[in-house]
């Protein structure tokens, strides 16, 4: 199964945030087992280094946990090809937000 992870799905598992941690950490063990293919975006990145980083005041804590998800998920790609191949869509229709067709692999 193709999972494509919102920032704070992660977040809450790599800073055990409570209540979600639990089932965050559920849903990295299906990545981790090979019953789940995980994807984030590439801001997901930046944004865990720097919210990990933040919240843990640890330049190494956050680059560990940044280093983990990039191998464990594959990153979605954005770029001006896959906007205008996509940007044609009527999401009024859809009734789905720009970004879900945008980043879904």
């Amino acid at each position: 199964m193709r999972v494509l992870f919102d920032t704070n799905v992660l977040l809450d598992a790599l800073l055990a945030r409570e209540p979600f941690v639990e089932d965050a950490a559920f849903l990295l063990k299906g990545i981790e087992s090979g019953q789940i293919e995980g994807f984030m975006s590439a801001t997901t990145v930046t944004d865990v280094h720097y919210l990990v980083g933040r919240q843990t005041r640890s330049p190494e804590t956050a680059i560990t946990a940044v280093i983990r998800l990039l191998e464990l998920m594959e990153i979605c790609t954005v770029d001006r090809n896959v906007l205008n191949e996509r940007s044609h869509w009527d999401f009024q229709i859809l009734k789905m937000p720009f970004k879900s067709p945008v980043l879904w692999p």
